[in-house]
């Protein structure tokens, strides 16, 4: 098992696609579980990743990392006699734990996610996090530890209409948001990608009569 897990580290160094090394580890069972469209960026296999599942379209970004496990048992073992007293057998063992991940989640790059926690769907997780306890549905968390700043529909909201001034002139003469149910006929190459639920935003000058 440990040679396994060294030669699935070796092919991780190997894979430089991120999408592809995601596929490697799912073809291969290394987690619990790795849903659809998921892409881990960084290269490191943790510790026991049988103990981590992972939902569908979730998306890591480099130098995420689980921690499985801690080792301070080695450091309580040391500080005897007190412990002998209170502990069968006089010592301390390792500590593990399972982490889960829900659907449709951003984790910011160099955040890490410690054992015994579950993050739940519709999240983004901001860059140089620490998840120390669950992370409830449909919110936008940060910090160390984290915590919950935004919810994830005022966050979509928000980069909905950043990326519309971006790539749209918003002059009203000009372009114009339609409603998708509206019967409409429009050329599919010209459509300005940028949808919410019910609505998107067409050029007027692309509409058809």
């Amino acid at each position: 098992m440990r040679l396994r897990m060294l030669w699935y580290q070796f092919r991780m160094l190997t894979i430089r696609d991120g999408v592809k090394r995601t596929a490697y580890l799912k073809k291969r069972n290394v987690y619990a579980g790795i849903g659809e469209n998921v892409m881990i960026q960084s290269r490191k296999i943790p510790l026991y990743p049988e103990l981590i599942r992972i939902g569908n379209n979730v998306r890591m970004a480099s130098n995420v990392l689980f921690v499985t496990h801690d080792v301070v048992h080695n450091m309580l073992n040391r500080i005897s006699p007190k412990t002998e007293k209170i502990l069968v057998g006089g010592v301390f063992h390792e500590k593990v734990g399972c982490i889960e991940i829900g659907n449709n989640v951003f984790i910011g790059t160099g955040s890490i996610i410690l054992y015994d926690t579950k993050i739940g769907s519709n999240v983004i997780v901001a860059a140089g996090s620490i998840i120390t306890k669950d992370v409830p549905d449909n919110v936008v968390v940060a910090g160390i530890p984290a915590k919950v700043i935004g919810t994830f529909d005022t966050f979509l909201d928000k980069r909905i209409q950043e990326t519309y001034l971006q790539y749209v002139d918003v002059s009203p003469t000009y372009y114009c948001m339609v409603d998708a149910n509206a019967d409409i006929k429009y050329h599919v190459g010209t459509m300005i990608e940028i949808r919410s639920e019910e609505k998107f935003y067409l050029k007027r000058g692309n509409l058809d009569d």
